[in-house]
């Protein structure tokens, strides 16, 4: 995790509706390995509030992100 100033420096959006999806620069983004067995996942759309509900496995592909175990 990022201290929330880098966050919004690098991503360009505000804590609370941070989204890997076209952030100012790439940064590292991980999924939890047990979202995806889930069949939908809720992710941040870019703004405080705003959420949109997205199929796992397409999410963790559109965001190049990697899969590790984040949650105990």
């Amino acid at each position: 995790m990022m201290r929330p100033a880098d966050a919004e420096r690098l991503t360009g959006y505000h804590v609370g509706g941070i989204s890997p999806f076209a952030p100012k620069k790439r940064v590292p983004v991980a999924i939890d390995q047990a979202a995806l067995a889930e069949t939908s996942v809720f992710l941040n759309g870019g703004q405080r509030g705003l959420q949109y509900r997205a199929r796992s496995q397409r999410r963790r592909q559109g965001a190049h992100a990697t899969v590790q175990a984040l949650t105990g």
